[in-house]
């Protein structure tokens, strides 16, 4: 008889390792959550430019 494939157990990457513990999860928030606050910060200088007058909103 041949052996079924989805008996066999994965084998885990480095990656994989990384992400299933509490510290790989850890940074991977950090990480979303500095992008988050960067995409965050762009977009009200972005909106800040409303003082500058019509010309500089128009750039």
């Amino acid at each position: 008889m041949t052996t079924d494939l989805a008996v066999q157990p994965r084998r885990r990457t480095s990656i994989g390792r990384f992400w299933t513990s509490t510290i790989g999860k850890k940074a991977v928030m950090a990480v979303t959550g500095l992008a988050l606050v960067g995409y965050l910060l762009a977009h009200m200088l972005g909106n800040l430019k409303v003082f500058l007058g019509a010309a500089a909103l128009n750039e």
